[in-house]
């Protein structure tokens, strides 16, 4: 499905195609690989993890722990966006996931989510995944995930474009359709906080 804009999103450009869900579908993700995740994405989840702790949003509150060279205390109010590519994008949704995450948003470039399985009807914050369209195994990967989401979630899909998105122009494009997931919800939040 296209996005024509009126969800608030841009529309989605010319060539691009995309979809949004809300409710997960029946099946899905998991099923063939017994949902087991790899060791490593929990191991990178734990570093988004300490790093949203530093920033001072663990459970909503202010944290005691302050890492100054990742953020000034002044930022402990802004809302928190994860953003992974391709099996970093699993360790993104595996924290996001986390109870009392508080996270604002999550953007997946060619992601794997499969490797998230366990966790991703945990995941609260509205979810980006952005799938080359000549990646058939992950753009698939990806549809199982949006299935498997209970919150919302779109699939952007550049044409064309495959697994690390080197086609000319393809990059640019993962980078405005990342800004622009951000940027809506990420204001949305700071709006609700009164930031």
């Amino acid at each position: 499905m296209r996005s024509d804009g009126a969800d608030g999103m841009p529309p989605a450009g010319p060539g691009l195609r995309s979809s949004s869900r809300r409710r997960p579908a029946p099946g899905g993700i998991g099923a063939d690989r017994g949902g087991s995740c790899p060791q490593d994405s929990p191991a990178w989840a734990g570093r988004a993890t300490a790093v949203r702790h530093a920033h001072g949003t663990a459970n909503g509150s202010p944290s005691p722990r302050r890492l100054p060279y990742i953020l000034s205390p002044d930022a402990a109010h802004l809302p928190i966006g994860y953003f992974g590519a391709s099996t970093g994008a699993a360790a993104a949704l595996w924290a996001a996931a986390e109870t009392g995450s508080h996270i604002a948003a999550v953007v997946s470039r060619g992601g794997r989510p499969d490797l998230a399985a366990p966790r991703l009807a945990a995941v609260r914050a509205p979810t980006l995944f952005i799938v080359g369209g000549d990646d058939d195994l992950v753009l698939e990967l990806n549809n199982q995930a949006q299935a498997q989401m209970q919150c919302e979630s779109r699939i952007a899909v550049v044409p064309e474009a495959t697994h690390l998105f080197p086609e000319p122009g393809a990059l640019e494009t993962v980078a405005a359709l990342a800004r622009d997931w951000f940027l809506r919800h990420l204001d949305l939040i700071a709006a609700h906080r009164g930031g």
